[in-house]
């Protein structure tokens, strides 16, 4: 098992193949127009939408820390940060039913350094 985990994080190409497919799906997502009806599920509990906006940036941190180097962590964290920032703006200014969440920021700023953190973790490990 450890060998296959090797081979995916060495495999420069399909890292960065997932990292452009995640980033297009991610912008999509956030920034599609909101209505009554989608994804009623998270909204059958408060602030429900939190552990996605968290889910979404934990697994964007994740493919981001493999994808470029290694010695750029900073310019990472702070480019996923501005990223958040920027895409919870314009779902405010958008209007087009969505609207910005402070609280969202935060969900996706804890995704982003958890992320970070289980990125070490298995860079450690099998590196």
């Amino acid at each position: 098992m450890t060998n296959y985990i090797r081979i995916i994080l060495n495999n420069n190409l399909f890292i960065r193949i997932l990292f452009i497919f995640y980033s297009v799906f991610l912008t999509f997502f956030l920034l599609k127009p909101g209505s009554e009806n989608s994804f009623q599920f998270l909204r059958a509990y408060h602030n429900t939408d939190k552990i996605a906006h968290f889910t979404f940036f934990f697994i964007l941190a994740l493919i981001s820390f493999f994808n470029f180097s290694k010695n750029k962590i900073i310019s990472i964290f702070l480019g996923l940060l501005f990223y958040a920032i920027l895409t919870e703006v314009m779902q405010g200014l958008m209007n087009l039913g969505r609207s910005a969440d402070f609280f969202d920021f935060i969900a996706d700023s804890v995704g982003i350094i958890l992320g970070y953190f289980v990125f070490k973790y298995i860079n450690d490990r099998f590196n």
